[in-house]
């Protein structure tokens, strides 16, 4: 069997930025705590968890939780970011913020604000319930949420039959969604208002690692994405590899690829292309392959 891995897989800057925040707080001492998973990766939070980290418990709104109330210590703000009412009620509480969010989501939540306090209607291409558009929300409190070009069309009949009047609409997107989506979305939405400005607010290291996956696939007979369940960008390389036509399977680590019997499946093919995530550390990564390689 032949592994051959993407040209780009793996931690982007945010989260390798993120993680290694998280570190350097639990090394200082004291109480450190994360609203909700810092990442989306289970293996590198069971790992900060083990040295320390505490996650709070969230309903993925933009309000505190009351059993969080008078905390002291540290407190991380996840990777995806957090919306600034949540983020003051936080500090109220008694903690230390330490914000972990993207630079990429904190720039992309700064324009978004910009535009709603500029009175223009912000359409956000994104996972409606995503950590990080519950996030955006909170700066674009009317921003319409498009998951696709057909929840467009579905969902919002008033905007496609352009009978909602839209003063200076602008399209943004979730740092983690598709490209090919966003477009599609941007396209259906520019029917209707052709003055709409588009903003791809996609992180290129997404895009990167979405190209890299485009490219690998011809080159194998199967693919094998290395990433967190409810990883959105995990799940978009793996929307990509299957609409290549060839079987494709997420995976969270080495365990799972044996317990699952997938690694007797991928033992039928010659080569398998390899890709993860954007918050699948590299020590999963290398753990897979070597599994795979015995």
């Amino acid at each position: 069997m032949k592994i051959i891995r993407a040209k780009a897989l793996g931690y982007c800057f945010g989260v390798r930025r993120a993680v290694e925040m998280a570190e350097s707080e639990l090394e200082r001492g004291g109480s450190v705590y994360c609203y909700g998973p810092l990442i989306h990766n289970p293996d590198e939070m069971k790992k900060l968890e083990a040295k320390g980290l505490k996650i709070l418990a969230t309903n993925n709104t933009n309000s505190t939780n009351n059993e969080n109330r008078n905390s002291e210590g540290t407190l991380l703000i996840r990777a995806h970011g957090v919306s600034p009412a949540l983020e003051a009620g936080l500090r109220g509480q008694g903690f230390r913020i330490a914000d972990a969010t993207c630079p990429k989501v904190k720039a992309n939540q700064l324009k978004a604000a910009e535009y709603y306090q500029a009175g223009r209607q912000v359409f956000i291409a994104g996972e409606r319930g995503h950590a990080e558009i519950v996030g955006l929300l909170g700066y674009a409190p009317d921003a319409v949420v498009v998951g696709s070009k057909e929840e467009l069309t579905a969902n919002h009949a008033n905007h496609a039959n352009n009978t909602v009047v839209i003063k200076k609409p602008v399209l943004i997107a979730q740092t983690t969604f598709s490209t090919e989506e966003f477009d599609r979305i941007a396209q259906g939405l520019q029917a209707c208002y052709p003055d709409l400005e588009i903003v791809n607010t996609i992180c290129p290291a997404t895009q990167e690692r979405q190209n890299a996956l485009r490219e690998l696939c011809p080159q194998v007979e199967a693919l094998l994405i290395a990433g967190g369940k409810s990883s959105a960008n995990t799940q978009r390389l793996l929307d990509i590899a299957r609409s290549s036509g060839k079987p494709a399977w997420v995976v969270e680590n080495a365990n799972e690829l044996v317990e699952s019997g997938l690694k007797m499946t991928l033992s039928g093919y010659t080569n398998i292309g390899l890709s993860a995530g954007a918050s699948t550390p590299e020590w999963v990564t290398d753990a897979i392959e070597e599994e795979l390689s015995r």
